[in-house]
């Protein structure tokens, strides 16, 4: 495991994620990917954030947050330019261990990770390009790789191989948590399920996807969104 990640430095990945950002290809400027088959058991999301005084090693200006997410916590850190990508996991299990989050006798998923990393951004960056030797062609900017074959993008949920694309507007728009999780629709209740979808990795998708399509509300105040990296 530490020779895959010593060979995912912070200047490669930088790099990639700055061309993708470039070009659109990315919403809100991150990619999220599961690393396990057990939907939510492991997530990991790579940001590119913005921030004056912040330079990049190639000379650009932002740095890289790295996120993950498990059943029970979230944790997140900076990848600064001088550390190995190791570093940046040792920080992250750290924090997950320390909230009882992950064990340390249950390996990490890391190589997984960066395998469906560098797979999504591919795929968000050909797919941008309407490259004719894109895998798939995904409607929207890529946002996260939910499981397989399904891709959350701005524009909706969307499943190529299958055909299936079900756009954000059939998301609610506001959810009021002022007003009882009990008086609040489930959203599979709202939106029916393709017969040949899983039922696990569909309950998933459509729990990520309202997490990013429905904003939530505590009355008049808005509830910061979940999935989305801290800038610092």
């Amino acid at each position: 495991m530490l020779d895959a990640l010593s060979n995912f430095t912070y200047g490669t990945a930088l790099a990639a994620m700055k061309e993708a950002v470039g070009i659109g290809a990315l919403d809100h400027n991150q990619i999220t990917v599961e690393g396990t088959d057990v939907p939510g058991e492991f997530t990991v999301t790579t940001a590119f954030r913005e921030l004056a005084g912040a330079t990049g090693q190639d000379g650009g200006v932002g740095v890289l947050r790295i996120m993950v997410e498990t059943a029970k916590h979230r944790a997140h850190t900076t990848w600064r330019s001088h550390e190995q990508f190791s570093q940046v996991v040792d920080e992250l299990l750290h924090q997950l261990t320390r909230a009882k989050a992950w064990g340390l006798s249950k390996p990490a998923p890391w190589v997984n990770s960066l395998d469906r990393l560098r797979e999504a951004l591919r795929l968000a960056i050909s797919s941008q390009m309407e490259r004719t030797d894109a895998q798939y062609q995904l409607q929207g900017s890529l946002a996260a790789v939910i499981a397989e074959g399904w891709f959350l993008t701005d524009a909706g949920l969307e499943c190529p191989n299958q055909h299936y694309f079900l756009p954000r507007s059939k998301f609610p728009q506001y959810r009021d948590l002022a007003t009882g999780l009990s008086r609040v629709p489930k959203i599979n209740d709202l939106i029916e399920k393709p017969d040949w979808a899983d039922n696990a990795a569909w309950s998933y998708a459509l729990e990520r996807c309202s997490a990013r399509f429905t904003v939530q509300k505590l009355g008049s105040q808005k509830v910061p969104d979940p999935t989305l990296v801290p800038a610092t």
